[in-house]
């Protein structure tokens, strides 16, 4: 089962299915175990031990608005069972009390344009794909020079300070620390910050920092399309690769190039990744300078071997 959020699908799919959020934005984070749509009618009935999303057709909307009991009494039913979010249709204007209700709970409410019948069919077709295509990896997502770059290394190797200094040199922060990674209908791969944690970052000796307080809005992306895996590693238990060959991750069945980037004493890393950052872009536009110094050497070898 993978990890997917209220904000991911947001994220994800809004076009799709015509979202948006209404309030309860505090409840982002809130997981969605669940793909099938529940009722107001099967709340009852049914109990759910994974987080489902709950649909208010217009007719359920209409008596809420006229009759506070019913209000009271679906706050009850929301609590007693495991809902995630709850969906309502455009054509309905939202009670007060349930906006209220939703905003105090961190519960969110989202409006949908799609007929109730073609949302739930399509809501319910793309959570299952999601959740089989959605995960959790541990590092730093950042964006240098345009691609989507996850640090990864052991703990205490600097990454986040490695992703600050990258900020600071114009690079923008995605997500420190844990990064949701879902692959979309193309197959590519998307990363994005839980929204617990989306634009804060921990710096050892500094503690946790608001990046967009500091360095502006301009210093953070919402989601970036995952390229290019760097891992940090000890020097000495680092396999130096002095020509280049190339290395892979596997992530949800798509492999990743890696490039894999010995630490020690005086060695600038932010300037490697940048280098690292821009020899990528060279190999998507068709360069490859391992390949140049290989037909290099090749054809040496060959004139000296006649």
């Amino acid at each position: 089962m993978g990890y997917l959020t209220i904000k991911n699908l947001i994220n994800i799919e809004q076009n799709k299915l015509g979202l948006r959020l209404i309030c309860g934005k505090n409840g982002l984070w809130r997981n969605i175990g669940s793909i099938k749509i529940k009722y107001l009618d099967e709340l009852d009935k049914t109990s759910s031990r994974r987080l489902s999303l709950l649909y208010l057709p217009d007719n359920s909307l209409r008596d809420l608005q006229k009759n506070k009991t019913l209000q009271e009494s679906l706050f009850k039913k929301i609590k007693r069972n495991r809902i995630a979010g709850i969906i309502k249709n455009y054509a309905h204007s939202v009670p007060r009390g349930l906006k209220n209700f939703c905003d105090t709970n961190m519960l969110p409410l989202i409006e949908t344009l799609l007929p109730e019948k073609d949302f739930c069919n399509k809501c319910e077709k793309i959570l299952s794909h999601l959740q089989r295509n959605t995960t959790v990896i541990n590092g730093v997502l950042v964006d240098v020079f345009g691609v989507g770059i996850l640090i990864q290394g052991k703990s205490g190797m600097g990454k986040s300070e490695i992703a600050l200094e990258l900020i600071t040199k114009g690079h923008r922060l995605v997500s420190d620390d844990i990064v949701e990674i879902y692959k979309d209908d193309t197959g590519e791969l998307f990363g994005t910050s839980p929204e617990l944690t989306a634009h804060f970052i921990e710096i050892r000796g500094l503690g946790i920092m608001d990046v967009t307080k500091i360095f502006g809005v301009s210093s953070v992306r919402d989601r970036k399309k995952l390229e290019l895996v760097v891992e940090l590693m000890e020097k000495k238990s680092a396999a130096i690769d002095r020509l280049g060959y190339q290395k892979w991750l596997n992530i949800l069945g798509k492999k990743i190039s890696k490039t894999v980037i010995p630490v020690k004493s005086g060695r600038n890393i932010c300037t490697l990744i940048e280098v690292a950052s821009r020899m990528y872009l060279l190999k998507k536009m068709g360069y490859d300078i391992t390949l140049d110094i290989r037909k290099n050497l090749q054809n040496r070898l060959r004139i000296e071997g006649t």
